[in-house]
């Protein structure tokens, strides 16, 4: 059977392409994911705090930086953040 990709299978190429993205906020909230993943315990609220911070602050970088038809893409998708 064919696999889905994860981001833990690309963690690398993502650091190494994606200029917008704090290397070592992202490998503290990949570390958080794992666990929630993985881990024989749940994730505590601060580590879900890190991680919902984070991936706000992303979606504002990726936001500002893109083209109107990339932002409406944004809207639609996530439908957050009017």
């Amino acid at each position: 059977p064919k696999k889905a990709k994860s981001l833990e299978d690309n963690e690398e190429y993502v650091k190494e392409h994606l200029a917008l993205l704090p290397v070592k906020e992202f490998e503290e909230c990949m570390n958080i994911a794992r666990k929630a993943r993985f881990g024989k315990e749940e994730i505590g609220f601060m580590e879900y705090l890190i991680v919902e911070d984070f991936f706000n602050t992303m979606y504002e970088r990726l936001y500002n930086s893109s083209s109107i038809i990339k932002r409406l893409h944004m809207k639609v998708t996530f439908l957050i953040k009017s």
